[in-house]
């Protein structure tokens, strides 16, 4: 079994116990992208990969990163087109959202396609106005907006990413008490990074370990993030892995679960918004 297999097994395993609603897909879904809805690769790659007991049928919601751009020929629109001919591939534009609710916690998922803004493509000022609206208006208990690439990290793409840091971040910034997770690929690996001493402050989680090599941690990285940027490296591993999610009114858990279904690192971020729990 090579790492993205014994990966996808454990998330069947871990579904087999959890009973998950749908995949979350961080983006460079296909290495060079796919050319057309009849691609091998999306059978290789996705469809047989993750056709196991207990993830089979669930739905993924995906976000592009920098390699399903392929050559750059338009190969991200293909994605798109794949959603209008697969029922459980979710990519509706390039950037969407859409909000989970079970009649007691609702979670508004935000996608943005952050290769379009890294190389101005795609009319990404539309979507930089869009995501500035979307956060302005959301109403949910909890708000995640979905990027490929990092912000800031401890790895290869760190201490930050210039363009996400100077672009991205001031928009995020604004919704202070609204946002509540920066949810990231990009790197091959996983990582929970955390304002210093404000719960409040939106965190920054990296799940990259789906199945490409690893990019381990640079320790320097780790320094300048808290000395330089108040930013606190709380949790890192290079292992296969992915990130398991389950939310209510009160709180949002996130839990790193690797390839050997073991449970690396848990952890809660509390709802304290006296508005959300009204």
């Amino acid at each position: 079994m090579d790492k993205q297999d014994r990966v996808a097994e454990a998330m069947s395993i871990h579904a087999g116990e959890f009973q998950p609603e749908f995949v979350l897909s961080q983006g460079d879904n296909y290495p060079d992208g796919i050319t057309s809805v009849d691609d091998p690769r999306i059978d290789i790659i996705w469809r047989e990969m993750y056709n196991r007991t207990n993830i089979r049928g669930l739905e993924w919601w995906i976000s592009l990163g920098n390699h399903d751009y392929g050559e750059g020929l338009g190969e991200e629109w293909v994605q798109v087109e794949l959603s209008t001919v697969d029922r459980l591939w979710k990519l509706p534009h390039l950037w969407y959202d859409y909000i989970v609710s079970d009649g007691n916690a609702s979670v508004h998922f935000i996608i943005i396609d952050t290769q379009a803004l890294g190389k101005r493509l795609n009319n990404y000022t539309d979507m930089m106005r869009w995501l500035d609206e979307t956060l302005n208006s959301t109403t949910s208990d909890w708000v995640i907006v979905n990027g490929h690439h990092t912000i800031y990290s401890c790895a290869e793409t760190g201490p930050i990413s210039s363009t996400y840091y100077n672009e991205l971040l001031p928009i995020l910034d604004r919704y202070y008490g609204i946002l509540d997770i920066y949810l990231a690929g990009h790197d091959h690996d996983v990582q929970l990074l955390q304002k210093i001493d404000d719960p409040v402050y939106f965190d920054f989680v990296v799940s990259g370990a789906g199945g490409a090599a690893w990019d381990y941690e640079i320790p320097t990285y780790a320094d300048i993030l808290r000395d330089e940027y108040g930013i606190n490296k709380t949790f890192f591993n290079v292992a296969g892995s992915f990130v398991a999610m389950e939310a209510t009114k009160e709180y949002l858990e996130m839990t790193f679960v690797n390839s050997n279904v073991t449970n690396m690192y848990t952890y809660t971020r509390y709802n304290t918004k006296a508005h959300r729990l009204q």
